[in-house]
Order: C-alpha cells, then structure tokens, then sequence
C-alpha cells in the first residue's frame, strides 16, 4: 500500500463563490476506490481531522474560513483500514 500511495499527490484550488463564500478543491492522481480526506488548520505539529470520505479522487472543502490557511492529506481506505498518509498540501485561502 505504501507504493500505491506514493503516486497519490494532491492539488489544490482556492476559489470564492458569488456570495463570497471561499473553497478549496483538492483533486488527486490514484486509482483507489475509496479514499478519507484530512484536514488540519495550519500549525507546527498537524492536528488531522477526517472530513471526508469519497469513492473519487475529488472533494470540495466548504469550511474554511478567509484568510486562513489548512493542510490536508488522503488516504487510500483498503478492507476499512487508512494507508499512509498522502504528501502533504497546505493552501492559504484568500482575504479579500
């Protein structure tokens, strides 16, 4: 599983939708079929939380705040059991 995880890297995308509410999109290469997204707000040490579980290699995170900044991490979820954590991304959400 450790390999399979080695090709999972994360990207991300800041956006506003109209009534100026931000969210950041993570998308991610892999062929898994089920994954749990991670989140931890910006810090020394990560303090992760699951946020998310999805059978794509896409989600949406709507609970940021502006001028924020978060990290996240996926796992690969195989017979209910996380694989290694993904490379680490850290997106700073705009402040307008």
């Amino acid at each position: 599983m450790k390999d399979f995880l080695m090709a999972i890297i994360l990207f991300a995308a800041c956006g506003a939708a109209q009534a100026k509410a931000h969210y950041v999109v993570l998308t991610w290469q892999s062929s898994g079929t089920q994954f749990h997204v991670y989140k931890s707000p910006l810090r020394k040490t990560p303090k992760w939380s699951l946020i998310a579980t999805t059978a794509k290699p896409v989600y949406t995170d709507h609970g940021v705040g502006k001028g924020n900044t978060y990290q996240y991490v996926v796992t690969d979820v195989f017979n209910g059991q996380d694989s290694s954590f993904s490379n680490i991304i850290t997106v700073q959400v705009p402040n307008p």
